[in-house]
């Protein structure tokens, strides 16, 4: 079902655009320096472990872990949201600045300004992806604390 939703957002992507041009979607930069961020913060918080566990843990069908695995895990998947989107809107204003300081031709000016959007884009593509996560997590631990 996970992976049903990302088909359709690409789906969604595609139908919307006039013309859609797979590459234009396609800055690598962008999300390393997103994970860059993301994924230390993790690290320095002692959730990596969770977060990896959040997957296991809201993605199965059995009813595994303890309350405590599944708060941490809810506690790890809202926190690298936050941290991907403050992230994305951080680069995004970063690389507009960059761009702007420039002071570029209105030819150069539009598609850089479009490839500093891609953070922006990347950012809250990750963190809807991890939305359902979260809420399967929540839902999993309301379950286990009605048991």
């Amino acid at each position: 079902m996970y992976i049903l939703f990302i088909v359709l957002m690409i789906v969604l992507f595609v139908v919307t655009s006039s013309s859609f041009a797979f590459q234009y979607y396609i800055d690598p930069i962008s999300l390393v320096v997103l994970l860059l961020v993301g994924i230390p913060v993790l690290i320095s918080t002692g959730l990596m472990k969770d977060f990896n566990n959040a997957f296991r843990l809201g993605l199965s069908k059995k009813k595994e872990g303890t309350i405590r695995e599944v708060k941490r895990a809810i506690e790890a998947v809202a926190l690298f949201q936050k941290v991907i989107i403050t992230t994305g809107i951080v680069a995004f204003f970063m690389s507009a600045i960059l761009v702007l300081i420039q002071r570029p031709e209105y030819e150069i000016l539009m598609p850089s300004m479009a490839v500093a959007l891609l953070a922006l884009l990347y950012a809250s593509v990750i963190a809807l992806i991890l939305q359902p996560l979260e809420v399967s997590l929540k839902l999993r631990l309301q379950d286990m604390l009605h048991e």
